[in-house]
């Protein structure tokens, strides 16, 4: 934690500390005794004398997690409260700036505490601002705190991230898929210092190319899969098969790259199988796609994002002509 209250109950950042013979300082949560450290390797600190439990205050901080909420609280307005608790909440956020809750994710964190988090601050008319540590950073494909964390911006779906070595703001943005190289995507930066978010959102809204590939190879991969009995496939391929859906023996359009495909990848086939197998009013399609696939993106509004799919299954059933279609 990077502050503390002295014997006097008086809150004192870690920065400004200056530690005298027989001083105590305490955690302004649970009220035990904490000690103040400060070396080569993390920045100044206070932690827990023992280990006893804190509701309040996250123990064993990693130095990234703690420079970065120093970089964020230094590019953030002056006003903006360190570890600030929110006794309503019974949560306290990494930073606080009005209405703006910050929380800069460095550790695993299960999907169901995330939610609760999430919840409890637009319940309390809150905004949380997730943000990623290294670890977290996207690569081929989705782990659980990076999707859980993704969200919504005027210009596309977006991922914020601190790069603490080098001081710098991170934009993931441009999401997509491709069934042979995986997730892909843009990263903007911007230096943590100055006015926040200016640059480094006009560089994000700058247009990238959709995703294309060859339709027939594509399914061929499919066809491939399944008779490898490859675990994700088959899944898929079991629980749409309920539904008179075979994920390999779509007409050629469902194999076709398509709008979200970095949100479902392969579990897009499923969601245009549906359609093909005769769901062709949106909320019965909608209500049977949520049975079948998953949602970790609590962040990405789901009815919104499958109303675009399916508006876009219309259109390809539309362009191929309805021919194709009966024949599945």
């Amino acid at each position: 934690m990077l502050l503390a209250n002295d014997a006097q109950g008086q809150l004192i950042l870690a920065d400004r500390f200056q530690k005298k013979n027989g001083e105590k300082c305490f955690c302004p949560g649970c009220q035990g005794e904490v000690i103040f450290k400060c070396g080569p390797q993390k920045i100044p600190h206070f932690a827990h004398r023992s280990m006893q439990e804190c509701q309040h205050f996250s123990e064993g901080e990693t130095a990234e997690h703690l420079l970065g909420k120093h970089l964020l609280q230094q590019a953030l307005p002056e006003d903006t409260q360190l570890e600030a608790y929110l006794p309503e909440l019974a949560q306290r956020p990494d930073l606080l700036w009005r209405k703006l809750a910050v929380e800069f994710q460095c550790s695993t964190l299960s999907r169901k505490r995330f939610a609760e988090r999430t919840s409890n601050y637009l319940a309390h008319g809150y905004t949380p601002w997730w943000l990623v540590g290294q670890q977290f950073f996207p690569q081929k494909h989705w782990r659980q705190v990076t999707s859980c964390c993704l969200q919504e911006a005027p210009f596309g779906l977006v991922l914020w991230g601190v790069e603490v070595d080098k001081k710098e703001l991170l934009l993931f943005h441009s999401f997509d898929w491709h069934y042979q190289k995986g997730l892909f995507f843009e990263t903007s930066s911007q230096t943590l210092q100055g006015q926040l978010f200016g640059e480094i959102l006009s560089l994000a809204k700058v247009a990238s190319k959709p995703c294309a590939w060859s339709v027939s190879d594509y399914q061929l991969r499919i066809q491939e899969k399944l008779n490898r009995k490859e675990k994700g496939v088959l899944l898929l391929q079991a629980q749409s098969y309920l539904h008179g859906v075979n994920l390999g023996a779509l007409p050629l359009w469902g194999y076709t790259s398509g709008c979200h495909q970095a949100l479902l990848q392969e579990g897009l086939l499923v969601l245009r199988g549906l359609y093909l197998a005769g769901f062709r009013e949106f909320d019965s399609w909608y209500e049977r796609g949520c049975q079948i696939l998953d949602w970790p993106y609590f962040l990405v509004n789901r009815r919104r994002i499958y109303q675009e799919i399916f508006t876009e299954c219309v259109l390809l059933a539309e362009r191929f002509g309805s021919e194709e279609t009966r024949k599945f």
